[in-house]
Parts: C-alpha cells; structure tokens; sequence
C-alpha cells in the first residue's frame, strides 16, 4: 500500500510511498527502509527522470539484545561475513542482509537476484515498461498507469475520441484532428445554413440535418426565402412580389437587416463513462448591410 505526498519543493509532482519495511534486527539496533513511486499523471516521466523514485531509510529502536546472545547490524554497508559458509554475497547496494552461518543473501520484500539488487513488480509491467523500484513501473513513452497498461495521448482526446494508441486517438464521426478537436458537418451544410459546434443552423425556409428540406409553402424565386408565418416571399435585392418572379426597380439602396443565427456549445459530458458531449444551442442577433429595391422601401 503506498501513501500520497507532495513531492520536492518546486517539481509539482506528486509521490506515492510504501509502508515501512520490517526492522532488519529482532533486537538493538536495525533499519528500515520504505520506496517512493511516482503518481499517475502526466507528469509522471518527468517525475521518475528527475529521480524523485528512492528508497529512503531510517533507524529503528529495539530493545536490546541479551548480553550472552550476538546480532547482526545490517545497514547499507557490507555484510561482515559469517562465521561459516562462505563470504556473504549481498553488496553494499543491495536490499537483503546474510543470515548467520550461511553465504546466501536474505532478500528483503520487493527484491530478488543473488545479491537481492533486482527490483519486482507482481504482476509485472508492460508494453516495454522497466521495474525501477519495487513496484514501481517505468513506461515508455506514449503508456501510462501502475503497469504501463493504459496508451496515453497528449493533449487528451476530445468530443468523445478514445485513445486507441499512444498519441492516436479514434475520433467519432463529425469530429476530426489530432484530437479530434474539430467539429464539422457532413454532408456540408445547404441553402446558406450554417456548420456550428457539429451541426448545421438553417436558415428561414429550410429545415433538416443539411438545411436540405424546404419548408416555405411558396415558390420563392430568384433567391428569395420564407419566413415562418410568412405569406409572401423574402425577396433578394432587384427582386419583388408575392414570389420574388418580378424585378422593376428604378433605385437601390442600402439598408441594415437583422439576422438571427445559432450556435451549438459543449455545456457538460455525459453518457454512462462520462465522456458523451451534451449541446446547448445559443442564438444571437447579427445585423448586416443589404442592398434593396428603394421602391420595396416605401
């Protein structure tokens, strides 16, 4: 089990440490040691490079031993051999102490090898990954998590897209990009309707997933459009009459129109994993300068 601290002043990562190992003396004087791992993030390469995974010891009071009974002082220092066997073969740098009377080193918990100086990961890490630390992975790059078991992509994938491989993420349909950070419409958006946040505004006159639909009741021509409710056309400059089928204009003039366009927005994630875009379509009004018949003017 590893606990969660703060990491060295000024790294902004974070540590995960082990609990405290066994004293390596039953009396006296002994040692103990604990490993830290650096937490899952995406700072977590940077983390382990900077060689903020250690093991850090401390000392540990025991009562002291009887008087007609001898103990082994074990520390990050050479073994003294034992009295028969053969010499020890734990090393300086290894985690385990000899045990009296035999020339095997006694690995300590997380450790194996015959100087206990190889690291364990159970079970053990993958896509490449290196055991740096007891239990602790070190993963290529483009993997993340305990046993490098998970593909990263950097920035993270968007609008629902998954990250399928490192740095690759499958993108739904209507989304595009690296990370699938851009919205598009297809097909393209008809009759001046407008592709926003993935979907197609229409404009009067039009309805449908592409403005493809018509739903003005009148055969506007030239250009001209039917506003809801409207019982006569919405003529194009030059044009005029119930249908916009005339044009006699003797001068033309420049006025400002509103116009009311829509736009979606992401407002929330949702869906059973959290990851499903919900929309909320926002209006606004826009005025633009158009030219018009002066005579329709009056």
């Amino acid at each position: 089990m590893y606990e969660e601290e703060e990491g060295e002043e000024g790294s902004g990562a974070a540590l995960e440490w082990s609990a405290w190992s066994p004293c390596s003396s039953s009396c006296g004087r002994g040692t103990q040691a604990r490993w830290s791992r650096c937490a899952d993030s995406t700072g977590m390469m940077e983390c382990i490079q900077a060689g903020l995974e250690r093991r850090v010891d401390r000392a540990c009071r025991l009562p002291p031993c009887p008087s007609n009974t001898t103990y082994t002082e074990v520390a990050l220092t050479p073994s003294p051999p034992p009295p028969s066997g053969g010499p020890c073969t734990c090393s300086a740098s290894s985690a385990g102490h000899c045990r009296p009377g035999s020339s095997a080193c006694q690995c300590e918990k997380g450790w194996e090898g015959e100087d206990c100086a190889t690291p364990t990961c159970t079970p053990p890490c993958r896509q490449g990954g290196r055991c740096v630390r007891p239990e602790v992975c070190a993963c290529p790059a483009g993997y993340t998590g305990a046993r490098c078991q998970q593909a990263f992509c950097h920035p993270g994938c968007q609008h629902g897209g998954v990250c399928e491989s490192p740095f690759h993420c499958s993108c739904p349909p209507g989304t595009s990009g690296d990370a699938c950070q851009h919205l598009s419409c297809s097909p393209p958006c008809a009759h001046g309707g407008v592709c926003s946040g993935g979907a197609c505004s229409c404009p009067p006159g039009h309805s449908g997933a592409s403005c493809e639909a018509s739903t003005c009741p009148l055969p506007c021509h030239h250009g001209g459009s039917c506003p809801p409710g409207a019982t006569s056309c919405s003529c194009t400059p030059g044009y005029y009459g119930p249908t916009c089928l005339n044009r006699s204009c003797e001068e033309y003039t420049k006025v400002r129109e509103p116009r009311r366009s829509g736009y979606r927005r992401i407002v929330s994630l949702g869906g059973a994993e959290g990851n499903v875009p919900v929309y909320k379509v926002y209006y606004r009004t826009v005025y633009r300068t158009v030219t018009r018949c002066k005579e329709d003017l009056t």
